[in-house]
């Protein structure tokens, strides 16, 4: 199927091309992508129109906007973000191994973690302070 091409826009210097699905209403997250938006990307910039944000239809019930536009962009994109080495990526075990190893070992990785939650920094540091 070929979309037609409705505008163009330049965001942040990058030139986008806006499409819509003929005979159907896009979802918002669906304008977001271009090459090189992967799904967390684009759960991190879409944000509501303030007029849209005081709209009790439009709060976070079953989730926050985050969470719906990652799962619209796996509906409508797949879960495939056109990198090759996510195609037989390593199982969570083996990754987390493999990565620890790749950062110096596990305290060098939990003093930095500590670090990053005395900062405030919860989004990366799950961990609490050392006991």
């Amino acid at each position: 199927m070929i979309l037609d091409k409705t505008e163009t826009h330049v965001i942040d210097g990058i030139e986008v091309e806006f499409y819509m699905a003929p005979d159907s209403e896009a979802p918002a997250e669906m304008h977001m992508f271009f090459p090189g938006l992967k799904p967390d990307e684009v759960a991190e910039a879409l944000h509501l129109p303030a007029e849209l944000e005081r709209e009790w239809s439009c709060r976070g019930y079953y989730g926050a906007l985050k969470h719906k536009a990652k799962a619209i962009y796996q509906r409508y994109l797949s879960w495939y973000d056109a990198n090759p080495v996510h195609l037989d990526p390593l199982p969570g075990a083996a990754s987390a191994r493999k990565m620890i190893a790749y950062m110096g070992g596990a305290e060098a990785i939990l003093a930095k973690a500590r670090e990053d939650y005395a900062r405030g920094e919860f989004r990366w540091s799950p961990l609490g302070p050392a006991r």
